[in-house]
Order: C-alpha cells, then structure tokens, then sequence
C-alpha cells in the first residue's frame, strides 16, 4: 500500500510491536541457555512499562512511518472515536483532519510541512485541528520526536486532546473579560479586608486607578459614619449567610459620599473555609435621586389630591366603600374624615332610579368612563347638586371607580336665577308689543293680566286681578280679573284708597308683599277662602296712582326682589299704555270734532279735510310705529345699562361686556332709524346736495347685490340680474341712486317667498328735459325695473305707497319698517330730474320702475 505525497513516496511497512523500536534484535543459536541473564530481565521488565505507559497513558500516541501511521495507542481510539486501531492504522494525519486549519491552509499540505519541520529539528510542538470519526473537529497539542530504530527514521506522535481546556481558557478569559469589563464594581479582598485586585469600574467609582487599590484596606471607600451605620451590620450578615445584598454608603476619593447597592459573598477553599470576599458595587445615586424626586411627586400629588376644590374619592366596586378621598369630599358634606371612611356611596347619593344606577355601572364597565349629574345629601340633610366624572380603574386586579364631584349647587341656582331673569326680560318685551298692539283697554287689561300670571311663581295659583283708580282718585275699580272666586268679584268690585292690600298699595304707591291671607293687612276676607300670598304693585304715572295688579301667590312664598323688580317695570309699561290709550282717545275725538266740523264746509272742504284726516291717520300710525321702533331699542340701552349699574361689582367681565353689546346693538338700531328720519327731512327740505359723477348703473347694481347676497341664501331666493343689451353709463349720484336700488331690493326680499326670484332688467328711455312746460325737449334716459315674484301691491295704492308714513295694506303687518324707504327713493330719484313708479306684473308680484336722464353735468347741485 503506498500513499502519494508531494515530497516522498513511503511504502509502509509491517507492523511490529511498539516497543521493539526501543532495543536491537539478536538471534539465538541453538547452545545458547534459556535462562535470561539479569540484564536481559531488567530489558523485559523496561519493556513492560514501557508497554503499560504505552496503552494506559491519556494522550494519544502513534508512530508516524514517512506520513503514515503504523500504530497508536487505545487513547488514540478513544480520542478520535474510533472502533479499534484499524479505523486509525494507514491513515495520513490528513484523513484524521478537517480540510483546512484554523489558518486557511490545507491539512494535508500544512501536515507534509509539520512532519518536514521535526525531522530536520529531531522535535516539534504545534496546535493542530483534527476531526473525529464521526466528524467531529477538535483541538490538541501535537508533539512530533523522531526516533532512530534499526537505520529507520520513525516520528513519535502524541496528542492532547485541548478541548477541555480551551473551553476553561475561554471561560477563564470570559470571566476576565467580565470582571474587567462588568459596568458595577468588583472588589477579592482577603478574610483581613486587604484588597487583592478591582476592576476599573470600582476604580473609577471611588476616583482611583486599578493599579493603586491591591493591597489598600476596604475601609478606604467608608467613612466611620458608614462603618458603624453600613457596614459592620453588612459583614455581620455576610459572615451569618455567606452571602448578602443591601444598600451600603460609600466615599469617594474625593470626600464625596454615594450610596450604593452591595452584594458580598465568602469565597470559601477546599474545606470550605473561608479564604475571601468577593463584592460588587452600582452606583445608586441616580435611582436615589429619582426616588427622592418621585417621593417629592408623591408629596406634591398628595398636597394638589387633599387640597383640590373639588372632591376626588376612589370606590371600592363591590362594596361601594371610599378607599381613598381627599378633604373637600368629606368637609363639603360635612363629615369628619374618620365619619366619612364609614359611609358607603349610597349613604350620600341620592338615587333617582334603579335603573340609573345601572346604566352608569354598565358605562361605566363598557366605556371606561361616565359624566352625570347627580345629588348628595350633607350630614345635615341639606341636598348638593354635584357634576360626577368617573372612570374605572383596576388596583391588583381589582376594579375601583374612582371620581371627581364638582359642586354645581350655586351654579345651578345661578343658572335657575339666569333662566328666571330671560323669562322676565322676554315677557318684558311682550308686554311692550302687548302696550303698542292693543288699541282697547279691556283688551290690553286682560292680555296684561294673562303675560303677568305665566311667569313661573305665579304660574301655580294662575289668579290675578287689575283695579283701575276712578277719575276722583279715591277708588279703585275691578277692570279684569283671572279665575278668582265669584266672592272676591262681587266684595273686591270697588275697594277705597287704603283699604285691604290693594287699598294701601294704590295710597301708598309702593309695592305690597304678603305671605299669607290671615295678616291684618288683608281685611278683605270670606267663608272658605284658601291661605294664599300676594305681590300687589300700583300702577303710578307723574306721581298719580292710575291703578293696581294685584297677583296671587302659594301660601309661604317667600319675597324675590327680582320679582319685584320685574312686576315695577310691568306697571311702569301698563302706565304707559294706559296713558297712549288715553291720548289716543282724546286724538280720536278730536278728529271726529274736526271731521264734524269741516263736514258743515263746502266739497272741497270736505275733500281736504278728508285727506287731513287721512294724512293724520298716517302719521298716528307712523308714531305708533315709530313709538314702538324709537323705545325698543331705547327701552334695551336703559334697561341694560340699568342691570349693568346695578350688578357691577358682582357680574364678570364677560357678563358686562354682554351688556354693553346689548346697548351698542340697540344704539345702532337707533342711530338707523334716526337717519332714515333725517334724510327724509334733509332730502324734503332740498338741503341733501347730489354729487355727479360719470357711472355705470350696472356696477352698482351689482354691488348692491353683494351686498345682499347674504339675505337672499337665508331666504333661498334667486336673484336674476338680466345682462344689459343697452347703455348703463350714466352720469348720476351712485352713493343715492345705490340707497334706492338698496332700498327696492330690501323690498322684495321681505315680501317675495322662499324658492321663489326677483329680476333686474336695463333698458334706455326719454324723459322730458325742457326748460319750461311748454318745451317738449326729451334727453335720453337709464332705466331699472325690479321684479319680484312676492304678494303683489293693491291697484288703488300703487302710487300712496311713495307718499310718506304710508305702507301697503297688504305688507303693512307683515314688513315692518318704518314706511320711509320707499318716499326716500322718489325723493332721491326726482332730485335727479327722472321717476319712479311702480305697478303689479300680470303673472304674479310687484315691478318697481325708475329712470333718469343719462347726462348731467359733473359736480354737486
């Protein structure tokens, strides 16, 4: 059998005892003794151990004959997991090798190499990687020594195997490693506490170098403080356990004290004997400093938790105790702390329903959270209206609910006081439409009297009465009443000046208040009459006592100023009335008288009184308008202007600047209104100058509808502006010829329905331009219809509806507006030479028409 190699070609040789390379052979011829001589014996007895050290030793050993191996040693079977020498015997160490070494170098070249170095060296030692018979790769240390047998030249080759303790290497160097390397601190000390060796964590975390700590004592890193405080109980638990952890202060180089997190064990030797302690150390600073700073949170926590303005309280979900609360739950419903860790929630809340309960808990479960309203009840029975806001959460696997209650006691009364006081403020206004609408007293009596018996307080007994002084001043006299017993009309029909709570109230002329019927004021009585109070308010004009209301209230009412305050104002506008009712009166026969007296006068007479008496009319309807349009808004600016007075040093600033917004609004609605007057005087009395200029009516046209255009989305209207075919430009005043496009389209929009349009046209006309009636001249003119498809205008006021103060009968109450815009415009449009008219379309709606001469000279006039 022969291997090829790249250096020699070896032809192996037979295999012989290993022991048979150590000693040369000698034949025996046939005289020789059998008995071997002592030297011989010694030379067996060599061989035997060396037979013995041979098959017993550890190592592996072969011998290497050229570069194959010719014998080995069981440990060679054994170390390469061999089943017997015949898987080892003829092998090249390639064959027992991985195909490369660790290096990257071919084993069989690099084996050639290691097998060249020895025999020229006579020795060679060198790491080699080998691979088992199941594959298996594994370190050892070879050992090559040549050996000289009988002129042969063989290679003594042993092999330790150094898995084992490449592994120790590696776990040595590991542990090393994360000695040196370990973030904490690592101190070995002796049982007397002097230090064998640190790492550079421990170094570095007292201010040392490594190099500078063996053979320093421990007590180095503690003060005597921390000695006797730290470490002494330390070591006496280390020495009671062999092992301990637990917080240890510590001191810098520096002087700077730290503490830290220790954990000490006994190194113990064979016996068990102490010989050391180990210790590692971390820095704890940081987490100490955290947990001061949480422990400040939790201070502040619990400071912002018990002094909260509102209640916070944890419950407990199935037994409904208070786990936790804060001061304000418990003070504001007036227990102490230790009364209130025995209530349960249903000791204080009031419970509607069942029912309620449950939802909360159900949403409470499903959506985590709940926001309600609820009521608690104090120690002392009173009830506290409480806005609730909980959510669940869960404590150790337990559920708790935990809540804020905010008291809306005062809010809530607030809220009630607000509602109240819009109530009155509105029946306040209905009342002024009641005074401005009613042209009989009786009417307006009971419409006063109903407005006055809803508000809430009085709502209950729904009984009222209203008392008129007679013309002497001395009686009042029953005018209206509302559901009172037949009783009372028939003994309270006439009532003198002083007598009863009415009496006194019209000769006092300050309000009386009455909490029950059995008070001596209340002379008036009768069989079966039901205990009830009373707010009786007289009714004063300039210092006279025109009459007196006089409502009923439940028995035990107790006294509202605001009532008080509201029922004042209700007189005050009911004397008002009254007198409007009385000058009207004596107006209307003062009109008869006239109408009696200018019927005795001739046709033309008659006719011009007839119109007199129709201008009249007009102009007490315009005051009535006006009256009503002047002290709305007048009425708002006092009355606001009167409760910001009243209420400053109480309302908040956003209350306040309400009020104000109220007195600007209603100012501007004046100031409206007074203009409109104005210019109506300004343009009658020919001292408003029109300013000429060049224009395009088509522009303003088209301004004015921006303007508009905001009413027309409201009203869901469309208005169609019809493109010119003809000529827009003009010269005229476009600030006033715009006030009466303005004023037209203002027009329709009130009276034309939702969904339906309106539409703008432009055409050229002629208008007459001479210089006296006898000159026929016509100058070009711009003309503008507007259309609307609304109610339309009756054919008799088509042209009364320009006069001033006069409104359609068909929009007059349905409009409102002052019934100037209209006489405003033809004022506007005559001052420029042209017309307007206006006249009903034939499939629906009014049309108003105007024209104007195209030109003008450029200036003022």
């Amino acid at each position: 059998m022969t291997r090829q190699t790249g250096k020699c070609d070896v032809r192996a040789p037979r295999w012989r005892d290993p022991c048979s390379y150590h000693r040369p052979e000698r034949r025996m011829n046939a005289g020789d003794s059998v008995m071997t001589p002592p030297d011989s014996r010694l030379k067996l007895d060599n061989r035997h151990i060396h037979q013995e050290a041979f098959n017993r030793s550890e190592d592996a050993i072969l011998l290497l004959q050229g570069e194959i191996f010719i014998d080995c040693n069981p440990a060679a079977v054994r170390i390469l997991h061999a089943a017997d020498k015949s898987e080892v015997l003829n092998s090249h160490p390639a064959d027992l090798s991985p195909e490369r070494q660790p290096d990257g170098r071919l084993s069989s070249e690099k084996a050639t190499e290691m097998i060249i170095t020895a025999l020229e060296a006579h020795f060679h030692r060198f790491e080699w990687w080998h691979r088992r018979v199941d594959g298996e790769e594994f370190p050892c240390e070879v050992t090559l020594t040549t050996l000289h047998v009988d002129a042969e030249t063989l290679l003594h080759v042993t092999w330790r195997d150094l898995t084992e303790e490449k592994a120790a290497r590696q776990q040595h160097q590991l542990l090393e490693t994360a000695f040196k390397q370990s973030p904490d601190g690592i101190a070995i000390a002796g049982m007397d506490g002097v230090i064998r060796t640190t790492n550079e964590a421990w170094a570095r975390m007292h201010g040392y170098s490594a190099d500078e700590l063996p053979g320093r004592h421990l007590s180095l890193f503690h003060s005597p403080e921390q000695m006797e405080r730290d470490v002494e109980p330390f070591n006496q638990e280390v020495v009671a356990l062999g092992s301990h952890s637990g917080e240890v202060g510590h001191v810098r180089q520096n002087g700077e004290v730290f503490p830290t997190w220790m954990t000490v064990t006994l190194l113990r030797g064979g016996e068990g004997v102490p010989i050391g302690l180990i210790g590692s150390a971390h820095d704890i600073s940081e987490r100490k400093a955290q947990e001061r700073r949480l422990q400040e949170s939790e201070i502040r926590y619990r400071t912002l938790f018990e002094l909260a303005p509102n209640a916070i309280t944890t419950i407990d979900l199935e037994d409904g105790g208070f786990v936790q609360f804060n001061r304000f739950a418990h003070e504001n419903l007036g227990y102490t702390r230790q009364e209130f860790e025995r209530l349960r929630i249903t000791d204080i809340d009031i419970i509607e329903s069942p029912e309620e309960v449950q939802q909360h808990l159900q949403k409470i479960k499903q959506e985590g959270h709940d926001v309600f309203e609820s009521q608690h009840r104090t120690k002392d029975g009173r009830i506290r209206n409480v806005e609730v806001i909980c959510q669940l959460i869960e404590i150790d696997g337990r559920q708790f609910n935990q809540s804020v209650w905010r008291d809306i006691t005062e809010q809530k009364r607030s809220h009630k006081v607000l509602r109240q006081e819009m109530q009155r403020r509105t029946s306040l206004s209905r009342l002024l439409e009641i005074s401005l609408e009613s042209h009989r007293q009786p009417e307006l009596l009971q419409r006063f009297l109903v407005e006055l018996l809803d508000q809430p307080r009085m709502k209950s007994r729904d009984q009222g009465a209203i008392f008129l002084a007679n013309k002497a001043g001395d009686q009042l006299v029953l005018a209206v009443e509302h559901n009172l017993e037949k009783y009372f009309i028939s003994h309270c029909s006439s009532v003198s000046f002083g007598h009863c709570l009415c009496g006194r109230a019209a000769l006092q002329g300050k309000p009386i208040y009455s909490l029950c019927s059995d008070e001596p004021r209340h002379e008036i009585q009768f069989p079966g009459m039901e205990s009830h109070g009373h707010y009786v308010i007289p009714v004063v004009s300039d210092g006279r006592t025109q009459g007196v209301i006089n409502l009923y209230l439940d028995a035990g009412t107790e006294y509202d100023q605001m009532d008080v305050d509201y029922l004042n104002s209700a007189a005050d506008i009911l004397a008002g009335a009254l007198n409007r009712l009385r000058i009207e009166e004596k107006l209307q026969q003062h009109s008869l008288l006239l109408e009696q007296t200018v019927s005795e006068r001739t046709r033309e007479l008659a006719r011009a009184a007839a119109k007199a008496e129709e201008a009249n009319l007009a102009k007490s309807r315009f005051l009535a308008n006006m009256s009503h349009e002047l002290r709305t808004p007048m009425h708002a600016i006092l009355s606001f202007s009167r409760m910001g007075m009243q209420r400053l040093n109480q309302a908040t600033l956003e209350k306040l600047g309400a009020y104000f917004t109220y007195i600007n609004d209603s100012g501007d609605r004046l100031l409206f209104l007074l203009n409109d007057l104005l210019d109506l005087a300004k343009l009658e009395s020919d001292r408003v100058s029109m300013v000429y200029t060049a224009a395009d009516l088509q522009g303003v046209v088209n301004q004015c509808a921006t303007e508009q255009m905001t009413r027309l989305e409201e009203q869901e209207l469309t208005l169609k502006i019809v493109p010119p075919t003809c000529e827009t430009r003009g010269c005229f005043d476009s600030q006033r010829i715009g006030q009466v496009i303005g004023n037209l389209l203002g027009n329709a929009l009130k009276f034309t329905p939702a969904g339906r349009q309106i539409f703008i046209t432009f055409s050229n006309g002629t208008l007459p331009c001479g210089r006296s009636k006898e000159d026929q001249t016509q100058c070009p003119s711009l003309r503008l219809s507007l259309r609307d498809e609304g109610i339309g205008i009756p054919e008799d006021e088509l042209e009364a509806v320009f006069d001033k103060f006069i409104q359609s009968s068909k929009t007059r109450s349905e409009g409102g507006g002052t019934g100037l815009g209209l006489a405003i415009s033809k004022e506007i449009i005559e001052a420029h030479g042209g017309r307007i008219w206006a006249q009903n379309y034939s499939q629906g709606g009014a049309e108003f028409v105007f024209e104007i001469p195209i030109n003008r000279e450029i200036g003022s006039s």
